[in-house]
């Protein structure tokens, strides 16, 4: 694994992680998380192309609702989950290898700027955790409506001509 850290202002930077291409041994299959993701992806960029209609526009109201997302968290997204198997890989493997212009970074700031972006959006989130278990209880009621709706009531009377 390589991480980059792009210097974006004299007080923010940017980091990406470049993830090391795993080969599956021949004829294994990958695993059900990878093909999910990629025939979404295969979806998305269908319904992208399409010329107009529904998809498109669903196309269209995504790109917008994720230009919201600040970059910082599209960088720290790059960064893949701590599991127990890649923590047992890190103990066993040199560390990682960190990238970063040094005409613009000094060396000894690299780890402290690499903390930064580590805990500084902590807080954010975890209030945001917060309100959403908060808020989830009081929403089950709108989920459960349309599913019994949907399950004990017949659908609208044909219409007789």
């Amino acid at each position: 694994m390589r991480l980059f850290l792009l210097p974006v202002s004299t007080r923010q930077s940017l980091i990406y992680c470049e993830r090391l291409v795993e080969q599956l041994p021949l004829g294994a299959k990958p695993k059900f998380t990878d093909r999910v993701l990629a025939t979404a992806a295969t979806q998305w960029a269908a319904w992208e192309n399409k010329p107009s209609g529904w998809q498109k526009q669903v196309t269209v109201y995504g790109r917008q609702l994720l230009q919201r997302i600040p970059y910082q968290e599209w960088g720290l997204k790059s960064i893949p989950p701590a599991n127990a198997k890649r923590l047992r890989a890190l103990d066993s493997e040199p560390k990682m290898e960190c990238l970063y212009p040094a005409r613009f970074l000094d060396e000894e700031k690299v780890p402290s700027v690499l903390k930064q972006l580590a805990v500084e959006r902590q807080s954010f989130h975890r209030r945001r955790m917060w309100q959403s278990a908060v808020i989830a209880p009081l929403m089950l009621p709108f989920a459960l409506i349309p599913m019994y709706v949907l399950a004990y009531h017949e659908p609208y009377p044909a219409t007789q001509h």
